[in-house]
């Protein structure tokens, strides 16, 4: 399905991406769609324009081949990650696909230890401050502050409590 030059060897990465490894230019590409080949172009170009990052989310028709393919197309030269995540046995999948992180829609603390068993960065997501809390508490090494179109991000939970720029935990989305 997916054209590429070279196959990734299974499980080949082996050790956590830091935030700043994961997140070079601290933007992050989220795909969501039905039509797989089409957003599998769309990755490439968004690579292509300078987007760091490429979150592919689980209910990406054949999400985990897919990384496969852009992991295979770019030379691995961008971090692909898994998202919406509910869970942990997914987090295994993520790993054996190379994705370089793991990334949920809210707070869900057995998906922050499957990472830690299985070496991925974990990107929890949360919305409130006491979610947001419980995230770092749980593991999460960023907190994804989902999503911030209702609230504002005038008003994000991050910032009221003091989060945002004491562990440069957060990041905004949605």
């Amino acid at each position: 399905m997916y054209q590429h030059r070279v196959s990734p060897e299974r499980g080949t990465l082996s050790a956590v991406l830091s935030i700043e490894q994961a997140f070079p230019n601290r933007v992050c590409g989220v795909l969501r769609t039905q039509d797989a080949e089409a957003g599998f172009q769309a990755c490439l170009a968004a690579m292509e324009g300078g987007i760091g990052s490429i979150e592919i989310t689980t209910d990406v028709p054949s999400c985990y081949e897919m990384i496969r393919g852009l992991r295979a197309s770019t030379g691995d030269s961008h971090p692909i990650g898994v998202g919406t995540v509910w869970d942990p046995g997914a987090v295994l999948e993520a790993k054996d696909a190379g994705a370089a992180f793991v990334v949920t829609p809210v707070v869900l603390p057995e998906v922050a230890e499957a990472c830690r068993a299985h070496d991925m960065l974990c990107v929890l997501g949360a919305l409130t401050p006491t979610e947001i809390y419980q995230a770092r508490l749980a593991g999460a090494k960023l907190v994804k502050v989902f999503p911030v179109a209702p609230v504002g991000e005038s008003h994000t939970s991050a910032r009221s409590v003091g989060l945002w720029e004491a562990s440069r935990c957060g990041c905004p989305a949605g």
